[in-house]
């Protein structure tokens, strides 16, 4: 029988047309669109994790042993300095390093960027110098991993209370 042709069951023995209508899988769907237009605004909204903001320019996913920071350009000096605050009360917990994530031909590369050794060694003030340098004082947009050995730390409890690391 045709597959375009299907009896009518309210009428017995009518026969009705019917079409059913494909989606065409390379057309997006208003879901698709909305993920991608999330991917270009932020960076970390593909990574798992609990979300956390300083301010409105830098963004903070949470997991058991990274924590991914996002800073946008435009970026407080201040707010540059509360996060040097929170890494070095962080990094205090257990062995921590930083690792800049980069993007190179549309694949990212990992390199660390502070070590265990140095990172625990630095102040307030050195680690708001290499960050303002790495920022390009304020005008590039980076993000970078804190990656540690142990599960849980100050920044995790901060996120956990209330969201934000003020």
């Amino acid at each position: 029988m045709y597959h375009n042709w299907q009896e009518d069951a309210r009428r017995g023995s009518r026969i009705a047309e019917v079409h059913r209508i494909l989606r065409n899988p390379l057309q997006d769907s208003a879901e698709d669109k909305v993920n991608q237009l999330s991917k270009r605004h932020d960076l970390l909204h593909d990574t798992p994790g609990m979300r956390g903001t300083l301010g409105s320019f830098i963004t903070v996913k949470v997991n058991p042993s990274n924590i991914h920071i996002c800073v946008k350009k435009g970026v407080q000096e201040q707010a540059l300095q509360m996060l040097s605050q929170r890494i070095l009360e962080h990094a205090k917990s257990g062995p921590t390093r930083l690792v800049l994530k980069r993007s190179q031909r549309g694949k990212y590369i990992y390199s660390e960027w502070i070590s265990t050794k140095a990172l625990a060694g630095m102040d307030v003030q050195a680690l708001l110098d290499r960050l303002l340098k790495q920022t390009r004082t304020r005008k590039k947009y980076i993000t970078f991993i804190l990656k540690q050995q142990h599960v849980g730390g100050a920044i995790h409890t901060r996120i956990q209370k209330g969201r934000t690391l003020l």
